[in-house]
């Protein structure tokens, strides 16, 4: 009851702070709002050729001048809120421990079959999403579990998939990509075409050119033409259809000593087998939290298609990429919004150093230390 108290004390001065801070802002920007409207008024009612004094553009200026004051203020203010709410994060960590282990040692735990039942179909569920399903099946049997298919079916259809591109057999993956076709165009998934790519200079390696070639004109049509309505889409894929059917000129000498060489390189397998085996990982979680937020009635909460609304850990493993999240902002770095390094060595996104810098000084917000805008470097992956 103590933490509970302890952690609401910290939201009763986020609230507080909130309201003064709206407050403030309101009165703040109304008052300079009705300044500006008496001088348009004032400015309206003078007679004059339409030309501006010196001594109105003065007064203009200083308006300029306290509406930035205004701004400035509501965003200093808005980063003093932001380290009280980060405060309530503290407070939770403080008074609550994540220990989960005293489940497991509570006397009462699982102890009716009902509940022991659900224990071994979690236990059954991880391993056949691990790609363990010889001990899944083990535990289906030695824990009775019923109806077990339509639970661990997709899992050996992913692990099946998994195991015959480690092969290098495309054909369950076609099949399964074939099947869901119209569901890959919807959510702009181009793992159809690259599976056909693959496929492609696949056969040209193995010397069957006239397949292939029938292969190409078969499948590849049907790609461009789902996304002729999209030109900047179907333009890069018209650029790498070309590309694919130009190293034909090159299988009588082998593609591997020709300028098409990437096409047949093992990092293409690779990557296929990683991403989906980081799907595989990703998935589960996802339809976790798609299920609460239905349930909890927020799913207009996140509608974005650049991003995912949480973290997901897939391993080490498949972390080959090289993006960085602005600490801040908690934004993916882009073109527009690169990250920065800052003289302390602690590094930020772009708009991040924009927002936190006065004029041309800027105070690192995970150290004492103060420095000149002029002197951040931005950083290129």
């Amino acid at each position: 009851m103590e933490a509970c108290t302890a952690v609401e004390k910290e939201l009763d001065k986020v609230f507080e702070k909130f309201r003064d801070l709206d407050k403030e802002n309101q009165r703040k920007v109304e008052e300079i709002i009705n300044k500006i409207e008496e001088y348009v008024a004032t400015l309206n009612d003078s007679d004059g050729d339409g030309q501006i004094s010196a001594a109105k553009a003065v007064k203009i200026m200083e308006l300029l001048a306290e509406a930035r004051a205004i701004a400035t203020k509501a965003s200093t203010g808005h980063r003093e809120l932001h380290s009280t709410v980060s405060k309530v994060g503290k407070a939770i960590d403080k008074n609550f421990a994540a220990d989960y282990s005293v489940a497991a040692l509570n006397p009462d735990f699982a102890t009716s079959e009902r509940d022991a039942k659900l224990v071994n179909e979690v236990i059954c569920r991880h391993f056949y999403r691990t790609g363990l399903p010889e001990l899944g099946a083990l535990l289906v049997q030695s824990a009775q579990l019923e109806n077990t298919e339509s639970v661990v079916e997709p899992y050996m259809v992913i692990n099946s998939i998994v195991e015959a591109l480690r092969r290098r057999d495309l054909g369950p993956a076609l099949s399964w990509a074939e099947q869901r076709t119209d569901q890959l165009h919807q959510i702009g998934s181009f793992l159809l075409f690259r599976l056909q790519k693959l496929q492609y200079t696949t056969m040209l390696q193995q010397g069957r050119v006239k397949e292939g070639i029938l292969y190409a004109r078969l499948h590849f049509g049907r790609v461009l033409q789902a996304y002729i309505d999209r030109e900047e889409i179907h333009s890069q894929l018209v650029g790498e259809v070309r590309s694919l059917m130009g190293a034909l000129a090159y299988v009588h000498v082998g593609l591997e000593k020709s300028p098409y060489a990437p096409l047949t390189s093992d990092s293409l397998w690779i990557e296929i087998c990683d991403l989906v085996n980081a799907g595989a990982k990703a998935v589960p979680l996802l339809m976790n939290m798609k299920q609460v937020m239905q349930q909890r009635q927020v799913g207009g909460m996140w509608s974005s298609n650049d991003d995912l609304p949480i973290e997901i850990d897939v391993d080490r493993e498949f972390r080959f990429h090289s993006v960085f999240a602005c600490p801040i902002l908690k934004q993916q770095a882009t073109e527009q919004n690169p990250p920065v390094r800052l003289v302390c060595g602690h590094c930020i996104s772009k708009d991040a150093l924009h927002k936190l810098s006065h004029g041309n000084k800027l105070k690192c917000p995970y150290c004492p230390m103060e420095m000149n805008t002029a002197d951040v470097k931005q950083i290129f992956f």
